[in-house]
């Protein structure tokens, strides 16, 4: 049972709890983490009103509980499509418990990580939420030893408490919540600051590293326009000791906000994570709203070119690296065409493989986009996308890729961004770079590049990869 203050001595010294006050909704969630039993347990309450359905993102969330129980302290049966509680003029309470040793389970449904003492969990795996939620502030009062990571609004953070806000992304947008023996920090970075954490690995992290890491990836994409698109991100750095290379795997999400995951081979040195382009990569990808499926060919192509001009701009590469390893990556397009359309090959990614398709694809129209805009325009991709974030970022809702492309003709008062659109998306061709290439003066036998020396040339490419000097205001 949970009662008063006993049970809030017994919580705060041996396990996680989290108090959301909801603001209208009047709803309270008290979750309480058992490091014994490796489970949640949670009490939500809300306020008299008429019925509600509490539901949760993963529709097999209820293969997790351990218990159910509604007003009354009945048992729950029947919860897969949601709780229900009824029409009340008196608070009413939901009890329930989530096993994370079998969400984790590999040999089961896998919605849960266990690195070390910690656990990555899923937040639709555990919490069942009420419709109308945005606005309500998550409290987490936690052991000092203990931290918590999650990507809602960060309003304060102290020794044994943590408190969020929930944003109005949709419920249905996943996201990693981890607990455990960690430490999460705030990293200045290009203007914003990161919301670090970086969990316990065999052997541990090397901070100091992550941290050069880091800043040199938020200054890659802060080239764009001076700054980083968002004042604020969770960044998840979870190390798992293994992989070829520093970055095995790494992902954005945007549920409950902006996040960045990151699974590392904590073992591999300095020099290996500056010369990865991952974390740049992933960073890139907060200058664009979530574009949904139809959109992936355009957001892996806008972070798999700025990866490469960002890095040139924050000194990581060459300028002569940042054009060869575009110039590599459009080849590898090029040799992954087959005979798929772009649209096509952009559904099929997974099935068909056509991943070199459709990332360089989207790079290949970035960089065309980009140069037409700074010949004949008078403006660059940087700068409509700088006026983008004022306007639009962050985005908690999804954004039809044709919407998007339309707001930066508008932006840009030109017609260039579907104008291209139209005539790269339903080829069976790659991007044509002929015009381009002879703009920045590029000429390329295979997989050889050779840089030309005309003034217009040479001052192009420079434009490209030289740190721009706009600061926006935010306010």
């Amino acid at each position: 049972m949970f009662h008063g203050v006993d049970f809030l001595k017994r919580a705060v010294t041996s396990c996680v709890l989290l108090l959301a006050v909801a603001g209208s909704a009047a709803a309270d969630y008290l979750v309480r983490y058992d490091p014994l039993d490796r489970a949640l347990y949670v009490r939500a309450c809300f306020a008299p009103g008429g019925s509600l359905r509490l539901r949760a993102a993963d529709r097999d969330a209820a293969r997790f509980l351990i218990f159910a129980r509604g007003p009354g302290d009945r048992w729950i049966r029947n919860v897969r499509h949601g709780f229900w509680l009824p029409a009340s003029e008196r608070r009413r309470c939901i009890r329930y418990g989530v096993d994370l040793a079998r969400a984790a389970d590999p040999g089961s449904l896998r919605r849960a990580y266990r690195v070390g003492e910690s656990f990555i969990v899923w937040s639709g795996t555990w919490l069942w939420r009420a419709p109308g939620d945005a606005g309500d502030e998550v409290i987490i009062h936690h052991p000092e030893h203990f931290g918590i990571s999650a990507p809602w609004e960060l309003l304060s953070r102290a020794k044994e408490k943590t408190v969020y806000r929930l944003d109005a992304t949709p419920a249905s947008w996943n996201n990693l919540v981890a607990i455990g023996p960690f430490e999460p920090y705030l990293q200045p970075a290009a203007g914003s600051a990161l919301r670090v954490a970086i969990l316990n690995g065999d052997p541990p992290a090397d901070p100091w590293k992550i941290r050069r890491w880091l800043e040199g990836a938020a200054r890659s994409v802060g080239s764009v326009y001076g700054s980083m698109p968002l004042e604020s991100a969770q960044v998840l750095v979870v190390p798992i000791g293994r992989g070829r290379e520093p970055v095995p795997w790494a992902q954005v999400r945007r549920g409950g906000g902006t996040a960045v995951h990151l699974f590392i081979n904590q073992e591999e040195p300095l020099e290996a994570f500056m010369d990865d382009w991952t974390a740049a990569h992933e960073f890139s990808h907060l200058l664009h709203p979530f574009l949904g499926a139809s959109g992936r060919w355009l957001a892996e192509g806008l972070a798999s070119y700025y990866q490469n001009i960002g890095r040139a701009r924050a000194g990581l590469l060459s300028d002569r690296a940042a054009w060869e390893k575009l110039h590599a990556g459009f080849r590898r397009g090029q040799k992954n065409t087959g005979s798929l359309t772009l649209r096509q090959a952009n559904k099929r990614m997974h099935d068909e493989r056509k991943y070199m398709r459709v990332y360089w694809s989207g790079a290949a129209y970035a960089l065309a986009t980009d140069v037409e805009l700074r010949l004949y325009h008078g403006t660059s991709l940087d700068e409509v996308l700088a006026a983008f974030r004022k306007e639009h970022l962050p985005a908690q809702r999804l954004w039809d890729l044709k919407e998007f492309l339309a707001e930066l003709d508008r932006i840009s008062e030109t017609g260039v961004f579907l104008r291209n659109y139209n005539e790269v998306i339903d080829s069976r061709s790659f991007p044509d770079l002929t015009a381009t290439y002879r703009a920045l003066g590029i000429k390329a036998a295979d997989d050889q590049l050779y840089l030309g020396h005309s003034p217009d040339a040479v001052a192009l490419r420079r434009e490209l990869v030289e740190p721009v000097a706009i600061i926006l205001s935010r306010n």
